[in-house]
């Protein structure tokens, strides 16, 4: 059974109002409809609109706007449970969540309140039921959304294979973007969400790697290392890799 604390919907606040709780006796879910930052263990964290947070019992509860000349808006509740419930749900605590409708929340926070002015046979029950349908589509919305990051992380890694094995080829980001079926802009955002760099930094990076594995088997030119590892001249390819290990490609071992 879940049981509701204190709840509240379309809550604004004053420009640069930031809720602080040093420690929090219940849970909270909180869905901002508005730009925010998040803090957890000394460590802030912005988040956009659509973006919901359950910090568990016992947190420091720290949230405001992104700025001291903007305000914060949210749906909330505070919340308990009987032993054992939140453990049940392996909910995803203290963690940014992008859900695709607020209105959501904010419905079921309408209902628990009238349910709660109500006050008959059924309301407890009708509370913790719409509790309990919150933190399911938050949760939903977290393992969705990793799903999907999955689904991305094994076709960019598909993509990224495709480009290095092609190496000594022309490549332009149109070209990449073309193969993940994503836009230019998109496809550089999540490429380099998911490896750490930009395509072309780690295009790069791969080119130079494998010149190094060329090289070391004294088997090919200078020349032939360049074209093979795509590199548009072999004067540029000299001067790339000289900077980078302080050697020749002539000289290296």
């Amino acid at each position: 059974m879940f049981k509701k604390i204190l709840c509240g919907i379309d809550t604004g606040h004053r420009n640069g109002y930031v809720f602080k709780k040093s420690v929090a006796s219940e849970y909270l879910l909180s869905c901002f409809i508005s730009p925010f930052f998040f803090e957890i263990n000394g460590q802030k964290i912005e988040g956009k609109s659509g973006t919901c947070i359950i910090n568990r019992k016992g947190d420091s509860v720290v949230h405001g706007p992104i700025s001291s000349d903007t305000q914060f808006a949210n749906h909330w509740i505070w919340f308990d449970a009987d032993d054992g419930e939140i453990e049940k749900l392996s909910l995803p605590l203290d963690t940014l969540i992008e859900v695709p409708d607020c209105d959501f929340f904010k419905n079921s926070i309408k209902t628990i309140i009238s349910e709660e002015l109500k006050n008959d046979e059924y309301s407890q029950k009708r509370i913790s039921d719409e509790i309990f349908k919150m933190l399911v589509a938050t949760k939903r919305a977290y393992y969705e959304k990793e799903d999907a990051v999955d689904s991305s992380m094994e076709k960019f890694h598909n993509v990224r294979v495709h480009i290095f094995n092609r190496c000594s080829e022309k490549w332009t980001l149109s070209r990449m973007a073309k193969l993940s079926g994503y836009s230019v802009s998109r496809f550089c955002s999540v490429y380099t969400t998911l490896f750490g760099k930009s395509p072309m930094d780690d295009l790069l990076d791969w080119r130079f790697e494998f010149a190094k594995r060329l090289l070391a088997l004294k088997t090919y030119r200078v020349s032939e290392v360049a074209e093979m590892c795509g590199f548009s001249s072999v004067h540029y390819f000299s001067r790339f890799f000289t900077a980078r290990t302080g050697i020749s490609p002539k000289n290296y071992k």
